[in-house]
């Protein structure tokens, strides 16, 4: 029986040697797992920060567009304003002209 004990104990040597080459490699999977997710959780977090940065670009972009168009209404209003001016100040010399015209005539 001591031949059978000495199998029996190559053969559990042999498991263990097994298991704790299985548990090794489950180990180094487990780590390459968990840099691959702080790999993953690194990228998500620099797309978080580009979305980000793209929001307030976005929100920079058209808050600048909303100026813009506010301006181009004042600008237009302006030139309105100042073609009605034009447009009586025509009528006011046309009729100093006229006036003087007709003192040159007198």
């Amino acid at each position: 029986d001591l031949v059978s004990f000495e199998d029996e104990v190559t053969d559990l040597t042999t498991k263990n040697f097994q298991l704790k080459h299985q548990l090794d490699n489950t180990y180094l999977k487990l780590c390459q797992k968990e840099l691959g997710l702080k790999n993953t959780n690194s990228q998500l977090d620099g797309n978080r920060k580009a979305c980000l940065l793209l929001e307030k670009l976005y929100g920079n972009e058209r808050s600048r567009n909303e100026s813009l168009k506010k301006y181009k209404q004042d600008t237009a209003a302006k030139i309105e304003c100042m073609q009605m001016e034009y447009t009586k100040m025509e009528a006011e010399n046309r009729s100093v002209k006229q006036r003087l015209h007709r003192t040159e005539e007198e």
